[in-house]
C-alpha cells in the first residue's frame, strides 16, 4: 500500500472522504459533531504550503484513509481517518508512519496526536508505533520524539513518494481504460451486427 502526498487540487477528494465518514466517525475524527458546512470550512482553510496531507487508495479512485499533518516549528500534530470498510488493513499505521518520516525530514522534534479516549483505533495505532499515550478523562494524547533527519530518511521519503505517484498514475490509467471498455465492446458489437 502506498501513501501519496495530497495537494490543494485534492480538496474535492478530501471533502468526499470526510463526508463518507458516518456521524460517529466524524465525531471521533474531529472531537465533536461536525456537519457538511464545518467540513467544507475545515478543508478550505488547510494551508498546503505549511501542512502535509497524505492519502491511501486501495481499489478505487477514492481515498480510503487520510492523514493531516499540521506542522509547527518543533511539533507536528496528526489527524487521521480511515473509512470503516477499509479498517484493519494497516492503512492508519501506514499513514502515521509516512507522516512521521515527513515531519522528521522537516526537522520536527515531536509528533503528537490528540483524540477522544473512546477512539480505540487511534490509541492502538499509537501504541503499535511506540508513541507515549496519556489519557485524562475523555481525552487522550499520544506523542513520540522523532529522530533527526538523515540521508536515508530523506531518500526513503523521496522513493516512497515516487512509487506512490507511479501507482496512482497506473491505477488511474487502468480505471479509465476499464470504464471505457463497455462502450468499446458495445461499439464493436454494433459494427459486427451491421
Amino acid at each position: 500500500m502506498f501513501t501519496v502526498k495530497l495537494e490543494a487540487a485534492d480538496r474535492p477528494a478530501l471533502r468526499e472522504h470526510f463526508l463518507a465518514l458516518d456521524a460517529h466517525d466524524r465525531y471521533l475524527r474531529f472531537g465533536g459533531s461536525v456537519g457538511e458546512r464545518a467540513i467544507a470550512h475545515y478543508i478550505e482553510h488547510i494551508d498546503f504550503g505549511r501542512d502535509a496531507l497524505f492519502g491511501v487508495m486501495s481499489d478505487s479512485r477514492h481515498f480510503d484513509g487520510i492523514a493531516h499533518l499540521a506542522l509547527d516549528h518543533e511539533y507536528a500534530e496528526l489527524g487521521l481517518s480511515v473509512l470503516q470498510h477499509y479498517r484493519g488493513r494497516g492503512i492508519g499505521t501506514a499513514l502515521v508512519s509516512r507522516a512521521s518520516v515527513h515531519a522528521r525530514n522537516r526537522h520536527i522534534n515531536v509528533l503528537f496526536m490528540q483524540c477522544l479516549s473512546q477512539n480505540r483505533a487511534i490509541m492502538r495505532i499509537a501504541c503499535t508505533l511506540g508513541m507515549h499515550v496519556v489519557t485524562q478523562g475523555p481525552d487522550s494524547k499520544a506523542s513520540m520524539a522523532l529522530s533527526p533527519a538523515s540521508r536515508l530518511s530523506i531518500f526513503s521519503e523521496w522513493v516512497d513518494e515516487r512509487i506512490a505517484l507511479c501507482d496512482a498514475a497506473l491505477r488511474d490509467t487502468v480505471l479509465r481504460r476499464s470504464s471505457a471498455l463497455p462502450s468499446v465492446l458495445a461499439a464493436a458489437e454494433h459494427s459486427a451486427a451491421a
